[in-house]
C-alpha cells in the first residue's frame, strides 16, 4: 500500500523553506528580479539557500552535500515554486550536479560538487545534436540542439537557449561521440564565450552562447547513451514539476480568495456555480498532480526504475499548472490581466516553465516506450497478476496490517473461483450477478471482512478491505457481484454492527454473513437523483409499524432478499432532517418490482411500495436521524478500489495485445497519435489508483475523505471514457466489433470488453453521487466558496 505520509524531518523542511520565502521573496521581489538589469538573478538569495542547504539536498554527503531523498527535494522545490523562486539553482544544483554525480568522474566531482553545493559554482548544461531517443527530439529549451565541434582537447560551440549563461563558472555539454555521449566542461575563466541575452516573458533568462576554441575536460566516467542522459533528465524534471505544483497551489489559491471576496451583480461571485465548477476542476488536476509527483518521488527513491510514472508526473504537473494559471486569470476578470495582479506572474511563469519541463509529445513517448516493454515497470508491482499462493491454511488468522499476505490470499482465492469457464458462462448470459460465485464468497468467510470480530467478522482496515476489492476487479469478477456485496457485506453489516440493536444483530448479521439475505440500496428515487436527502416516500408509523409509498429506482433488488430504505419520516422539518432508515423485507405484500436494463444490458430496478408495512423493530438508529446514520458508514463506498483496479486489469491486456503485434513497440511509440493515447490511459489508471490509494490511506488514520473521496469520485468517473476513447483510438474498428465475438470463446474479447466498458462509462459519472454533485462537494466543503 502506498505510504503517503511525511516524517517529522520532513515537515519542518517543508515549513522551514516556506517561511525563508514568505519573509524574503513575495512577488514584489519576484517583479523586482525578473524585470531588473542584473539578469534575473538576485545573490543575496541564492546566497541564502545555499546556507538553507537547499542547493546541497541532492548532493551526496561524501561530497558535501546533505545527501537527501528525492522526496524531500520535491518538498523544498514544491515550496520554491509556491512562491516564483528565481535563481539558478535548478539548472546547476540539480540538472548539472546531478549529470556529474551520476556520470562524471571522481575527480571532477570531489573539485566541482562541494561548490556547486555552497554556490560557489554555477553550471548551466546544453545538449549536442543526437540526444533524444526514444521520441527523437532536443531535450532542451531551445529547438535547436547545440554545435559542439572538438580540435584536440579545444571545444567551439554555439550553444542555444542556455539558461543563466552570463553568471555561470562553467558549462556543461552533453556531446555526442564516436559510441555514444560524453560530458564535457568549460570552465568559463580558461574559455573566451560570448552571451546574447533572449527575451523571455519570465523565468530563467537565456542566453545564445558562442565559445570560440577553449580548453575543454572530458568528465565522463564512461562513454554514455542517450538513454543515460534521458533518465537523468526526466528524474531532474520532476523537481521542475514540483515548483510547477507549488505554484499551481499558490495561484488556485489566489483565485479562490478572489471569488469568496470579489462582489458582482449582488452577490460574491464564488456563488456561482459556473466558477465553482471551474474552481473544483482546478482543485482536482492539483490533488491528481500532487499525488503523481509525490508517489514517483518515493518510487524513485526506492529505485524501482520506471521511467512512465516520472515522466507522467512531469507531464502531468505542466499542463496541470497552465490550467490552473489560465483559469485564475479567467476567474480575475480584467483585474488579473493587469500588470500588477498577482495571478498575471503565474501565467507567465506557467508557459516557461511547461516549456523548461520538456515537449509533451517527447514525455508522452517516454512513457509509452516504458510501458511497452516486456517487464512494464511502470505498472505498480502489487497489480501484476503473476502467479501466487495464500500463506496461511488459516485466512482468518492472517494479520490485518500483512497486506502482502492478505494479497497473495486473496489473489490465490479468486483464481480458484473466478475460473474462464464461469466467465464465459457470465459473458454469455449477459448479466453481471453469479448467485455461485456470490455463495462462494460467503462459503470462504469474506461477506464479514468489514464486520467487527465480536460480530463473526475479520474487522479488516479500510487498506486490507482495498486489497480485497482490487484482488477481486483484477480477477474479473462481474460487478453485480460485488454491488450485491458492497451493499450488503459493507453497508447494511457496519451498519447494524454500529447501529443496530441487539435484536436487530442477532436477527440479521448471521444470515448476511452466511449469505442468505442480500441487500440493496434504497437511496435514489425518479425524481431525486443524486440529492439523497429529497426523498419522497414516505414512511406514515401507524399502529408500531411503518407503512411506506413511494418509490425506489436504479437498484440490485431483483437479486436481493431486503432493501435498505432511506424515508421521509417527518415532511415539516429541513430535508436532511425528517429521514430514517428502515430493513424492508423485498417479499412483503405491496412490493412490486419492475425491470430497467442499461445500455449495457444489465438489470436495474424500479420498486413501488404501496401501504408496505415495515415493523418498527426494523427503524435503524434513531427516528428522523437516518441522514447522519448514512453518512456514518459511507466511508467504505468513498474507498472504492473496484473502478481504478478494473481500469488495470484491461490496461494491461491491451499492452499485452499491443505487444504481439509484428514490430509493435517501435512503430506505437514513433506513432505521435499512439504514444498520446497510451499515455492518456496510463493516466486515468495510475492517477485515479493512486487517488482512491489515498482515500484509503486517510480512512486508516481517523482523517476526514469528503474532499479527496470527491476528487476520487470526479477524476475516476470521468476517467472511464477517456480511457476508453483512447483504447478505441489503438485498436480502431476492431476495439467495436470485436464485442461481436463467437460465443464459442471461452473468455470475452478484449473488444468485447472494451465495447461494454463505454457502454457502462456515462454510469460511473452518474452513479454514487454525479459528477456535478461532486464538484459541488469540492466547492463548497472544501475551498468554503460562497454558497447560492
Amino acid at each position: 500500500m502506498v505510504d503517503f505520509s511525511l516524517s517529522e524531518a520532513q515537515l519542518d523542511l517543508r515549513e522551514s523553506v516556506r517561511r525563508f520565502c514568505a519573509a524574503r521573496w513575495g512577488t514584489d521581489v519576484v517583479r523586482a528580479v525578473e524585470h531588473g538589469d542584473n539578469g534575473r538573478y538576485d545573490a543575496r538569495s541564492f546566497a541564502d539557500i545555499a546556507a538553507m542547504g537547499l542547493l546541497g539536498l541532492g548532493v551526496a554527503t561524501t561530497y558535501g552535500g546533505e545527501g537527501a531523498s528525492w522526496l524531500d527535494r520535491v518538498i523544498a522545490h514544491e515550496e520554491l515554486g509556491r512562491f516564483l523562486f528565481l535563481s539558478p539553482h535548478y539548472v546547476s544544483a540539480v540538472v548539472s550536479a546531478g549529470l556529474l554525480q551520476t556520470w562524471g568522474t571522481p575527480a571532477v566531482c570531489e573539485r566541482l560538487l562541494p561548490k556547486l553545493a555552497t554556490g560557489e559554482a554555477i553550471v548551466t548544461y546544453a545538449i549536442a545534436p543526437g540526444f533524444g531517443d526514444p521520441a527523437g527530439l532536443p531535450a532542451t529549451s531551445s529547438s535547436r540542439p547545440a554545435e559542439v565541434r572538438m580540435t584536440g582537447d579545444d571545444m567551439t560551440a554555439r550553444l542555444w537557449a542556455v539558461p543563466y549563461a552570463s553568471i555561470a563558472t562553467h558549462f556543461l555539454v552533453v556531446a555526442p561521440s564516436d559510441q555514444g555521449f560524453e560530458l564535457l566542461l568549460v570552465e568559463r575563466e580558461r574559455a573566451t564565450v560570448s552571451c546574447d541575452r533572449l527575451i523571455t516573458m519570465a523565468g530563467a533568462p537565456l542566453y545564445d552562447v558562442t565559445i570560440a576554441s577553449s580548453p575543454a575536460d572530458k568528465v565522463s566516467a564512461r562513454v554514455l547513451s542517450a538513454a543515460d542522459i534521458d533518465r537523468s533528465l526526466t528524474e531532474c524534471r520532476l523537481l521542475l514539476a514540483a515548483e510547477a505544483l507549488g505554484a499551481a497551489k499558490a495561484a488556485n489559491e489566489l483565485a479562490v480568495r478572489y471569488a469568496s471576496e470579489r462582489e458582482a451583480f449582488g452577490q460574491r461571485i464564488g456563488s456561482f456555480q459556473a466558477l465553482q465548477h471551474k474552481l473544483a476542476d482546478m482543485t482536482t488536476r492539483i490533488q491528481l498532480a500532487d499525488d503523481a509527483v509525490y508517489y514517483a518521488a518515493r518510487i524513485t527513491d526506492e529505485g524501482q526504475g520506471s521511467l512512465a510514472p516520472t515522466a507522467l508526473a512531469i507531464l502531468s504537473a505542466a499542463e496541470m499548472y497552465t490550467y490552473v494559471a489560465r483559469n485564475a486569470v479567467q476567474i480575475h476578470g480584467a483585474s488579473g490581466v493587469m500588470a500588477d495582479s498577482d495571478v498575471s506572474l503565474h501565467f507567465r511563469r506557467c508557459r516557461m516553465i511547461t516549456a523548461d519541463i520538456g515537449d509533451r509529445r517527447w514525455l508522452e513517448k517516454v512513457i509509452a516506450d516504458d510501458l511497452l516493454s516486456e517487464s512494464a515497470p511502470g505498472i505498480p508491482g502489487e497489480l501484476v497478476n503473476t502467479a501466487t499462493e495464500a500463506a496461511d491454511d488459516d485466512p482468518a488468522s492472517t494479520d490485518d496490517s500483512d497486506l502482502d499476505a492478505l494479497r497473495a490470499e486473496f489473489r490465490a482465492y479468486f483464481r480458484r473461483i473466478v475460473t474462464p469457464e464461469a466467465r464465459a458462462a457470465i459473458t454469455a448470459s449477459n448479466d453481471d450477478y453469479s448467485g455461485e460465485l456470490y455463495r462462494a464468497l460467503a462459503d470462504a468467510g469474506y461477506l464479514g471482512l468489514a464486520v467487527p470480530r465480536e460480530y463473526g467478522g475479520r474487522a479488516l482496515s479500510y487498506a486490507a478491505l482495498a486489497v480485497f476489492e482490487e484482488e477481486a476487479a483484477l480477477a474479473g469478477i462481474p460487478h453485480g457481484v460485488m454491488s450485491v456485496f458492497s451493499s450488503s457485506a459493507h453497508f447494511a453489516a457496519c451498519l447494524l454492527a454500529r447501529l443496530g440493536t441487539d435484536d436487530q444483530r442477532s436477527r440479521y448479521l448471521p444470515h448476511i454473513l452466511s449469505g442468505e439475505y442480500r441487500f440493496t440500496q434504497g437511496f435514489t428515487e425518479p425524481e431525486g437523483g443524486s440529492d439523497l436527502a429529497a426523498a419522497r416516500t414516505r414512511a406514515n408509523y401507524i399502529d408500531g409499524e411503518f407503512q411506506l409509498t413511494g418509490q425506489k429506482v436504479f437498484n440490485t433488488a431483483h437479486l436481493c432478499t431486503h432493501m435498505i430504505a432511506v424515508v421521509r419520516t417527518n415532511p415539516d422539518v429541513p430535508k436532511h432532517q425528517g429521514i430514517s432508515l428502515l430493513l424492508v423485507d423485498l417479499s412483503a405484500p405491496g412490493i412490486t418490482i419492475l425491470p430497467l436494463y442499461t445500455m449495457r444490458g444489465w438489470r436495474r430496478n424500479l420498486v413501488i411500495f404501496e401501504q408496505t408495512r415495515v415493523p418498527a423493530q426494523d427503524l435503524v438508529g434513531d427516528l428522523d436521524r437516518g441522514w447522519y446514520a448514512v453518512m456514518s458508514v459511507i466511508d467504505l463506498e468513498r474507498s472504492s478500489m473496484r473502478v481504478p483496479a478494473e481500469r488495470w486489469r484491461v490496461f494491461t491486456e491491451l499492452l499485452d495485445e499491443l505487444r504481439r503485434r509484428p514490430d509493435g513497440r517501435r512503430e506505437i511509440v514513433e506513432s505521435e497519435g499512439d504514444s498520446a493515447a497510451i499515455a492518456r490511459m496510463y493516466r486515468d489508471s495510475l492517477l485515479g489508483w493512486l487517488l482512491s490509494r489515498h482515500v484509503v490511506w486517510l480512512q486508516d488514520q481517523g482523517q476526514d475523505v469528503t474532499g479527496l473521496a470527491s476528487f476520487a469520485k470526479l477524476f475516476n468517473g470521468e476517467a472511464v471514457e477517456s480511457f476508453v476513447d483512447g483504447a478505441f483510438e489503438l485498436l480502431g474498428a476492431s476495439a467495436a466489433t470485436e464485442g461481436l465475438a463467437s460465443s464459442a470463446r471461452a473468455e470475452a474479447s478484449l473488444g468485447s470488453v472494451l465495447a461494454d466498458l463505454y457502454k457502462d462509462s456515462r454510469n460511473w459519472q452518474i452513479a454514487g453521487g454525479s459528477s456535478e454533485i461532486q464538484r459541488n462537494i469540492i466547492a463548497r466543503r472544501v475551498l468554503k466558496l460562497p454558497s447560492p
